[in-house]
């Protein structure tokens, strides 16, 4: 009884902490707006924008988050351009706040907007074009997500066979990291009543997850990395 009534005076800590962080930003923006004069895209206001888009994804408050990235996305383009590497966080963050509030095609509007803007900033720096890689990697972990809402299983396979690929490139065709990537193309084709290749990559993706191979040195590609023409 005694930890019982801890951990609920504890919760509620919590929560009055949070509730307060919560009426601090809204003081915050309201106060900065007004310094700004009503300007939403007033550069003051990027970080934050960024700021309360942040703690209202983390409490899951998806709608609420949405708002606030799109007012910092309206910002950055009119700060940076359309075709500026500083809007991949945002436009990532926006498609993840549309899945949280169930609206898969806008979500998936935004994730391809992310793949497009990386194609189009595309370096020969081969640290940063390792990372871009993973970051495509994720978005199409993140538009398998969509198709799975949806119900497309088609789209959903073509995108894990996508993240397959990239991170098999990355760490090697056994890392671990590949061992749920396989179970999940084994969801899609067993959506698809492909009942023989869905068991095939269920074996795998226990093969892999019972003797993985340790791939590249961290921070390594498995293969060489040409750089962009």
């Amino acid at each position: 009884q005694m930890l019982s009534g801890s951990l609920s005076h504890d919760n509620q800590v919590g929560v009055e902490l949070l509730s307060m962080v919560s009426e601090i930003y809204t003081y915050v923006i309201s106060a900065q707006v007004k310094y700004c004069k009503m300007d939403m895209k007033h550069p003051f206001l990027e970080q934050t924008y960024l700021n309360i888009a942040i703690f209202n994804r983390s409490m899951k408050k998806f709608a609420d988050s949405l708002q606030m990235w799109k007012l910092l996305e309206g910002l950055q383009r009119e700060m940076y351009g359309d075709d500026s590497y500083n809007l991949l966080f945002t436009l990532k963050n926006i498609g993840t706040c549309f899945l949280g509030v169930g609206n898969s095609d806008k979500a998936r509007e935004y994730f391809e907007q992310c793949i497009e803007l990386l194609e189009n900033c595309k370096t020969t720096k081969p640290e940063i074009v390792k990372k871009d890689k993973e970051e495509v990697s994720s978005l199409n972990q993140n538009l398998y997500l969509t198709f799975v809402s949806d119900r497309n299983y088609i789209a959903a396979l073509e995108a894990s066979e996508k993240v397959v690929n990239i991170m098999s490139e990355l760490y090697g065709p056994r890392s671990k990291r590949l061992s749920s990537k396989y179970y999940q193309k084994a969801n899609s084709l067993l959506n698809l009543r492909r009942r023989e290749e869905a068991i095939e990559n269920i074996l795998m993706a226990i093969s892999i997850f019972e003797n993985p191979d340790p791939g590249p040195v961290e921070g390594e590609s498995s293969a060489v990395l040409v750089p962009a023409q």
